[in-house]
């Protein structure tokens, strides 16, 4: 995700404001998340690839799922 739509979506999170495209009026709304990803963030924060700030706020609940791929099949 670029970094510039990072801080638009962190705007929408932390305010609940967001402006609409080819308009100049601030909306206002309340939204909640559930985010996965198939990545480590952390080493996109490190490498400036994910804004830190967004991970923190994405990462309030984490939750590790395994890989269905070693479930035993019937």
């Amino acid at each position: 995700m670029p970094l510039g739509t990072q801080a638009r979506l962190l705007r929408v999170l932390e305010n609940g404001e967001f402006i609409k495209v080819g308009s100049s009026k601030v909306q206002k709304t309340d939204v909640r998340v559930v985010a996965a990803t198939n990545v480590n963030l952390l080493v996109k924060v490190e490498h400036g690839k994910f804004r830190e700030d967004l991970y923190y706020r994405l990462s309030t609940v984490p939750s590790m799922f395994h890989h269905l791929e070693n479930e035993e099949r019937c």
